[in-house]
């Protein structure tokens, strides 16, 4: 998914309309509805902002995963448990669990439960 798409679907995920994001993000809306269409793309800086505002990686905004967890903040929490760190580490690591994490993303929640 491309950076437009998962803006969008970031911002109704929260319930905003583009003009309160773009007001959250001291930005305006043509500004916001460009980087949804793909006609514009942000600056570092407002990359950044989006970033922090979501609470999802840089990564995941530009397409370099799918996954949303912000490692910095992750690795915040695991500073004063090195054990935590070191399994959340190897479950990063597992290919086998990756393939299952991308498996279970697909699924509906009844085919989650079962």
């Amino acid at each position: 998914m491309d950076f437009g798409k998962k803006l969008k679907l970031l911002r109704n995920e929260k319930k905003l309309l583009q003009e309160d994001l773009a007001s959250e993000l001291q930005l305006k809306r043509p500004t916001i509805s460009g980087y949804e269409t793909g006609r514009k793309e942000p600056d570092f800086s407002t990359l950044i902002k989006i970033s922090e505002y979501f609470n999802v990686s840089i990564d995941y905004l530009v397409g370099k995963t799918d996954i949303r967890v912000d490692f910095i903040e992750l690795r915040k929490v695991t500073e004063n448990d090195p054990e935590l760190g070191k399994f959340l580490e190897s479950l990063i690591e597992s290919k086998d669990l990756q393939l299952m994490a991308k498996s279970i993303g697909k699924m509906g929640a009844e085919q989650i439960k079962k």
